[in-house]
């Protein structure tokens, strides 16, 4: 984590993550979900770069090892669905013309 923190306040989280406050606190409170920051004496945030790394997390785990590498982490083209695109249904483009 770096010196120059972000701060983001609930509605901000809730917007990143889609999740709702009840849950954030839950899964916070199960040490599942990073916990907020007080940042003055009636308010409290949470930390960008600790909502992104329990981001990257999330996905990892639902990923497995399909992103393990390549571009963008990715080992394979993956369906939005998660799984694997098959090359044959990859679309076919066209050959460049022949060189006279």
């Amino acid at each position: 984590m770096s010196n120059d923190a972000t701060f983001l306040r609930m509605p901000a989280v809730e917007a990143r993550v889609g999740l709702k406050r009840p849950t954030i606190y839950a899964l916070a409170a199960k040490n599942l979900f990073p916990k907020p920051c007080k940042i003055g004496p009636r308010a409290s945030a949470w930390v960008l770069a600790e909502i992104l790394d329990w981001e990257a997390a999330r996905i990892k785990e639902s990923r497995g090892a399909t992103c393990a590498a390549g571009p963008l982490g990715l080992e394979k083209p993956l369906l939005p669905s998660g799984g694997p695109i098959a090359a044959d249904l990859l679309p076919r483009l066209p050959a460049p013309p022949e060189a006279a």
